[in-house]
């Protein structure tokens, strides 16, 4: 069992971490420059 929950939880990481990186690269290009870019 904990090697199914290992798998599991390293997924789950690999997961989230690409939508992470999608979610910031998708917002990254969202935002025009000059218009308060740095303020989230």
């Amino acid at each position: 069992m904990d090697i199914i929950l290992t798998l599991v939880a390293s997924v789950l990481l690999i997961i989230g971490f690409f939508v992470i990186c999608r979610a910031s690269d998708d917002e990254d290009d969202q935002e025009e420059p000059g218009d308060e870019a740095g303020h989230s």
